[in-house]
C-alpha cells in the first residue's frame, strides 16, 4: 500500500509527465496517463482539464467538450474552462455556443488576451470577420507587439483580397517574431498570389512547423533523411504527396528535374493516381499509400521541389498521357466535360464549388452535349453548419453522367482525351486536364487558390487552361454569362 505522501507524489509526477507529453505533441500518451490517474483520483481538477486538452489535440472534440463540462461543474466560474469548451464547440461547428462561452471567459477574466483571440477566431471562422476586426484592433491597442494578432488581421485583409495590407501586417508580425511560422506561411500565400515565386517558395517551407499532418509525415519517412538539396547521385529518393490529388498531379512535373541529378525516383502518392503517375517522365517507380513505404535514402515533399531546385522556370509542357481508350464516338455534337464541385473536405470547398444549375446556360445551347465528370454528388455540410446540395434544381438538365465509367484516373484521362472542352471548378480534374494539355476552362472563385494568382486569364502552370474569375464573392452568375458567350463563339467559329 502507498502512503498518502507517496500517492500525492505519484499524482504530481503523473500531472507533470502529462504536461510534458502535451508540450511534445504526444496527446495520446497524455490521455493514457490521465485516464489512469482519474481512476484513483476522479476529482482531480487539473487532471480533468489536461485530459480534455489531450482529447482536443487529438481532434476528439465531442469527448473533449464533455470532459471540460465535468471540470466546469466543479468550477463554473473558471474562465479557462469556458474558453476550452468554446474551442470544442467551434470545431464541432456550433459557433453560437462557441461565441457564448468565449464571451463568458472574457467577462470572467477581461484582462486575459487569449480569450479575446478565441472570440475573434470564432467570429472569423463563422464568416463574421467584421466582428473580429474590432476585437483584434483593441488587442493591438493593449499590446501592439503581438505577432499573432497582426497575422490574424493580415489574414482577414487577405480574405478581402487587399494583398498590400496583408503583406504589411504579416511583415510586422514577422518583425516582432521572426520564428512565427504561421505568419511565414500566410506571407508565402500572399507572394504566390502575386507571382513572387522565389520569395514564396522559401517562406512556404515553414508549413512543416505549422501543420500537424506534415509533422507526422516527416516522422513517418524519417527526419534524418529529409532531402535538403544535397547530392543524391545514385541514391533512392522518395517524393511524396503531402496534400490532395490535385497537388500531386500539379507538382509531379518537377520529378524530371530531380531525376537529372542521377538518382532513382520513387513517387509515393494517392492510390487513385498511381497508374498515371508511374508513366510520367522522370518517374522510376510509383507506389500508393496503401502499399508499404518503399526503401529510400532520402525523401521530399513534391511541393518542396521548387524551393530545393532553386525556383526553376515552371515546367509547363503536357506531362500526362491517356493510357486507355474511351468510346464517345456515338455522341455527335460539341462535347464538354463538366465538374461543379470539389472535395468536400477542402477548406474552401463552399466557395470554389458551384451549383450544377449554373451550367443550364450552356446546356441549352444547340449542338452542345454536357458530360458529367462529377464523382461526388452528395450534399455537403460546412463549418457554419449549413447543408448544401449543389445539384438542386437541375433535374431537368440533359447531361450524360459518366461517373460509372471513371473507376480510376486512367479512365478519367481517357474520357478527357475524347472531349472537345473541359469546364470545371478548381479540383483534381482541372489539374488532370491541364497536365494533359486539354483545352480547359477553370471556374475560379473570388478567394482563389494561391497558384492561380490574383488576376489574369492565363496561368503559368497550364498553357491550355483559361481562367474565368468571379468578380465578387459568390457571383457565379456573371462567370457563367461569360462562359456562355465564349462557348457560342467556339461552336459558331468556321
Amino acid at each position: 500500500m502507498f502512503t498518502k505522501k507517496e500517492i500525492k507524489e505519484l499524482i504530481f509526477n503523473a500531472i507533470k509527465k502529462s504536461e510534458k507529453f502535451l508540450a511534445e505533441e504526444s496527446p495520446q500518451n497524455a490521455e493514457i496517463i490521465l485516464s489512469q490517474l482519474l481512476k484513483i483520483n476522479p476529482d482531480n481538477f487539473k487532471a480533468i482539464q489536461l485530459l480534455g486538452m489531450s482529447q482536443y489535440k487529438q481532434n476528439k472534440y465531442e469527448e473533449a467538450k464533455n470532459t471540460f463540462k465535468i471540470a466546469l461543474k466543479s468550477s463554473p466560474n473558471n474562465a479557462e474552462n469556458h474558453n476550452n469548451i468554446g474551442l470544442c464547440y467551434a470545431d464541432l461547428r456550433e459557433f453560437n455556443k462557441a461565441i457564448e462561452h468565449a464571451k463568458k471567459s472574457i467577462n470572467l477574466n477581461p484582462n486575459e488576451q487569449i480569450y479575446k483571440k478565441s472570440l475573434a477566431r470564432h467570429y472569423r471562422v463563422n464568416e463574421e470577420s467584421e466582428k473580429a476586426i474590432p476585437i483584434l484592433e483593441q488587442l493591438l491597442k493593449e499590446n501592439n507587439r503581438d505577432a499573432e494578432v497582426w497575422a490574424n488581421i493580415g489574414g482577414i485583409h487577405g480574405e478581402n483580397r487587399d494583398l498590400n495590407k496583408t503583406e504589411t501586417c504579416l511583415l510586422t508580425s514577422l518583425k516582432i517574431d521572426p520564428n512565427f511560422s504561421q505568419a511565414s506561411v500566410d506571407l508565402a500565400y500572399t507572394y504566390h498570389l502575386q507571382g513572387r515565386w522565389d520569395e514564396a517558395w522559401r517562406l512556404y517551407e515553414h508549413r512543416f512547423n505549422v501543420y500537424p499532418e506534415l509533422k507526422k509525415m516527416i516522422k513517418k519517412y524519417g527526419a534524418e533523411n529529409k532531402w535538403d538539396g544535397n547530392d543524391i547521385k545514385d541514391k533512392k529518393i522518395l517524393l511524396y504527396s503531402e496534400q490532395g490529388i490535385g497537388d500531386a498531379i500539379n507538382f509531379v512535373r518537377y520529378v524530371p528535374l530531380v531525376k537529372n541529378k542521377g538518382c532513382h525516383t520513387i513517387v509515393h502518392c494517392p492510390d487513385e493516381i498511381k497508374s498515371i503517375v508511374k508513366n510520367c517522365e522522370g518517374v522510376d517507380e510509383a507506389t500508393g499509400y496503401k502499399e508499404a513505404t518503399p526503401e529510400h535514402d532520402a525523401h521530399c515533399s513534391l511541393l518542396s521541389l521548387p524551393f530545393l531546385l532553386g525556383n526553376p522556370s515552371i515546367p509547363s509542357k503536357p506531362y500526362i498521357k491517356s493510357n486507355l481508350q474511351a468510346n464517345l464516338e456515338n455522341y455527335s455534337g460539341f462535347k464538354i466535360g463538366i465538374c461543379w464541385a470539389g472535395n468536400p473536405k477542402h477548406p474552401n470547398d463552399k466557395y470554389r464549388s458551384c451549383y450544377l444549375k449554373n451550367f443550364k446556360k450552356i446546356n441549352d445551347i444547340p449542338n452542345v452535349i454536357l458530360f458529367s465528370l462529377q464523382k461526388d454528388k452528395r450534399r455537403r455540410q460546412y463549418n457554419t453548419g449549413e447543408i448544401t446540395d449543389f445539384t438542386e434544381d437541375s433535374s431537368n438538365m440533359k447531361i450524360i453522367d459518366l461517373k460509372n465509367n471513371m473507376k480510376t484516373f486512367d479512365d478519367t484521362a481517357a474520357i478527357v482525351d475524347q472531349l472537345d472542352l473541359i469546364i470545371t471548378v478548381d479540383t483534381s480534374l482541372l489539374h488532370l486536364a491541364g497536365a494533359m494539355g486539354k483545352e480547359t476552362w477553370a471556374l475560379i472563385p473570388w478567394n482563389c487558390d494561391w497558384r492561380w494568382k490574383s488576376s489574369g486569364e492565363s496561368t503559368v502552370w497550364y498553357p491550355s487552361v483559361r481562367l474565368f474569375r468571379q468578380q465578387s464573392l459568390g457571383d457565379w452568375e456573371t462567370v457563367f454569362e461569360e462562359v456562355k458567350k465564349e462557348v457560342l463563339k467556339k461552336i459558331e467559329a468556321p
